[in-house]
């Protein structure tokens, strides 16, 4: 017994030597250098680093975890198809995101020296026939292009479902302030100020976990959510602390360990229940797998929430003090959902006199609601969900403006982006005309 004690304490400290020097890595560079077959960028430390990486797509995205290290003052320059280089904290290290504005035709990681990761993308499939001399390109100009055939398959823009969960109700009040305001007539509050506000902006299917003073579980919470098929799960709260000069916002994603948790819970009752992560359901999975899967789906949520989070806190500073500047991470229940994107927003310290004024205040919960759509919004500007559909071949590339016609309902009722239809149109603004002819930016895609 006591010599297999010795073994485990040698196997722990080795261990811990292995892990100790990532600890206190420090990002020196990221480099970014391209040419016509790649794009390669080399990410410098100070110390050797230990580090995990996947892809997401839908956009295309390249993310590198590296265990125990700090950004330091490093930005990064883009190049090639990089087009842009993003770092955030994580709860045990540093979360580098490389932001690519193609699909390259592989991506692959290596250790360099010293203490260095290598990152190389080869060009995208494309890029051949797009160098190719324009000669080769241009097709004789008495003969127009073919038309499609046969149906092809389209990338179009979907609305955006989201679900906001004002937090407590019923039987659970949620924190009460030292005048009786109660945290859930709050959170019920702002929660339906916000529906209103994404219902407004084109594109936005919203729906509330409770719309009345009742009770819902938590998991019922997160049942809701993913039968929705939401993009983004918000849940609003109002902090309480036993020190009443406590204030302002913060925002939280869910902890690593949370979603560990979570992962091992889903696997554990994937024989009896038929989980969908990702639409794809995991019962009949091997474990191997079904744990991928969950990976997979996790990370890409993850990654999701904490830019939400940073964009809604950015909109909270806007109203005052922050309690913290930066994203929070914390194992809520009402986070765990592994394929749906979610945070937890505490609007407020209730249990501070002057804050529970303000959230007593209708004027100030619209306020709070505007600060949340905004950072929603923003988000989803930039990163709108899509899907692949059918479409006929010959269907229309063009359509003519008619009485009655928004730039947003002909964006919405083609499945286009807003931003992609005034970028194919070179317009401006949403200013349209009876009798205009609008391109539709319709893309597609292999089968």
């Amino acid at each position: 017994m006591r010599r297999a004690r010795l073994r485990a304490c040698a196997v722990l400290l080795a261990l811990l030597a292995a892990w100790g020097p990532a600890q206190a890595a420090t990002l020196l560079s990221a480099a970014s250098q391209a040419s016509a077959e790649r794009t390669e960028v080399e990410l410098r430390f100070d110390a050797p680093v230990q580090w995990r990486w996947f892809r997401l797509d839908g956009p295309e995205r390249v993310v590198i975890d590296v265990s125990g290290a700090a950004q330091g003052g490093a930005q990064g320059a883009a190049a090639g198809i990089v087009e842009r280089l993003r770092f955030g904290a994580l709860e045990d290290g540093l979360r580098i995101v490389l932001d690519l504005e193609a699909a390259p035709e592989s991506v692959s990681l290596a250790a360099g020296e010293p203490h260095a990761i290598t990152v190389r993308l080869s060009a995208p499939p494309q890029s051949a026939v797009a160098s190719a001399p324009p000669a080769v390109l241009a097709a004789p100009e008495a003969q127009p292009a073919p038309r499609p055939t046969a149906p092809v398959m389209t990338a179009v823009a979907r609305p955006v479902v989201v679900v906001i969960d004002p937090g407590h109700g019923g039987k659970d009040s949620g924190a009460v302030g030292p005048s009786g305001l109660m945290e859930k007539n709050v959170a019920l509050s702002i929660g339906r100020e916000l529906k209103r506000l994404l219902e407004a902006q084109a594109g936005f299917r919203v729906r509330l976990t409770r719309d009345s003073d009742t009770f819902v579980p938590l998991r019922d919470r997160i049942r809701i959510a993913r039968e929705a098929g939401a993009d983004l799960f918000v849940s609003i709260h109002a902090d309480a602390f036993d020190d009443r000069r406590a204030h302002g916002s913060s925002v939280y994603v869910l902890s690593n360990r949370g979603a560990s948790s979570e992962h091992a819970r889903l696997l554990a009752r994937r024989e009896n229940e038929a989980d969908l992560v990702g639409g794809i359901e995991i019962q009949d999975r091997d474990e191997t797998l079904a744990a991928v899967l969950l990976d997979i789906s996790q990370n890409a949520a993850l990654e999701a929430s904490v830019d939400i989070a940073s964009r809604v806190l950015q909109g909270m500073g806007g109203l005052g003090r922050l309690h913290k500047s930066t994203v929070q991470r914390a194992g809520f229940v009402v986070l765990k959902s592994p394929d749906v994107p979610s945070i937890l927003v505490e609007t407020a310290f209730i249990s501070n006199p002057r804050e529970e004024r303000q959230l007593g205040s209708a004027r100030h919960r619209q306020r709070i609601a505007a600060a949340l759509a905004s950072g929603i919004e923003d988000y989803f500007h930039q990163y709108r969900p899509a899907r692949l559909v059918e479409v006929p071949a010959g269907a229309p590339q063009e359509y003519t403006v008619r009485a009655g016609d928004t730039l947003s309902t002909i964006a919405e009722r083609f499945g286009v982006g807003l931003d992609a239809l005034r970028t194919a149109n070179a317009l401006r603004g949403d200013v349209i005309r009876v009798g205009q002819t609008l391109r539709l930016p319709i893309t597609t895609a292999a089968r």
